[in-house]
């Protein structure tokens, strides 16, 4: 689509740093660092410094897929993400400890599986299957097989799905590749986690995660038609929005020609981290930021040769 790690490359491709001091180490974000192409999950804390590796350093002579997309468990105590394979055909759901011990995969099969989001209880894991199948999947983390929630096929996509924290509802994004209304390619939809319930919430949003306590939903759309960018295709950039968990008044708090994307809530709703190349929007060097969740506030965390992408804000402490 129009973002180089968003949505729509996610699916034409069927693929899938430093600091010191400051920063509390008990508030964390975990994110992935785009290394020549290969996916490395770190973790940091709010302000950037506190930086570990989770998962495998990048090959000196492979250009890989890597571990991409971290998620978190409600209790904040495990990680959800995606493992991509070398020839970018395949890729799996796997889990791991909070410090990158216990890796272990929940999918298995063929094609790609991605995009993980934990059930508030931890026992299950929403996500985005591509291949003989295509769709919004759930499964669960100690085994079995996937319980498909939406069928889809030809030209629509159905991507990042979100659980809200009451376990009722998981929203996700179905991208519709051909239509003549460019900021419509993309709609916010809920579904019931048994697959029923089926609805539209949002037209022209993508990306949306829920905030802690379930009211509201951060996003992104291009509607406002603000910016262009030219990575892969000539398309609009996005800003960030958020709206009631309803879909009823959107606000939108970014501003710039930037492309923004990624947002992730901060445990006590105060804050929103995203991902932007506002700093350097010819080469789309992609850093994260963290802004108020009224918009304010707008400063970067991440910067450096490789890319900071995929923020996901741990919801709690571990205890």
């Amino acid at each position: 689509m129009r973002r180089p790690i968003g949505l729509i490359v996610l699916v034409f491709s069927l693929a899938a740093c430093g600091g010191d001091g400051g920063g509390d180490p008990g508030d964390v974000i975990a994110f992935t660092k785009n290394v020549n192409g290969f996916g490395e999950i770190w973790l940091m804390s709010p302000d950037g410094s506190h930086r570990q590796r989770l998962t495998d350093a990048a090959p000196s002579t492979t250009y890989a897929a890597g571990a991409t997309v971290p998620s978190w468990s409600a209790d904040g105590k495990r990680l959800a993400f995606t493992l991509g394979a070398r020839d970018g055909r395949r890729s799996h759901v796997n889990v791991m400890d909070a410090d990158g011990g216990n890796q272990r995969s929940v999918t298995s099969g063929r094609g790609v599986n991605t995009q993980p989001s934990w059930s508030p209880d931890g026992r299950r894991i929403a996500y985005a299957r591509f291949g003989a199948t295509r769709g919004i999947a759930v499964i669960r983390v100690g085994g079995g097989a996937p319980r498909q929630l939406t069928h889809i096929g030809g030209d629509v996509f159905d991507v990042a799905p979100a659980w809200s924290p009451d376990a009722k509802s998981i929203a996700f994004t179905r991208i519709f590749v051909k239509t003549d209304v460019e900021h419509e390619q993309e709609a916010i939809y809920l579904t019931r986690p048994n697959g029923t319930g089926l609805r539209k919430l949002i037209v022209g949003g993508g990306d949306a995660a829920w905030s802690p306590d379930g009211k509201r939903l951060v996003y992104t759309s291009i509607r406002d038609y603000n910016g262009r960018t030219c990575f892969q295709e000539c398309t609009r950039s996005s800003e960030i929005y958020v709206a009631n968990a309803d879909g009823s008044n959107p606000k939108r708090l970014t501003w710039t020609k930037a492309d923004d994307q990624s947002p992730t809530w901060s445990p006590d709703g105060r804050s929103i981290a995203f991902v932007s190349d506002r700093s350097d929007p010819e080469s789309h060097a992609y850093e994260i930021y963290v802004m108020g969740a009224d918009g304010r506030g707008v400063h970067r965390i991440t910067s450096g040769r490789d890319w900071s992408t995929e923020p996901a804000w741990r919801p709690t402490p571990v205890g």
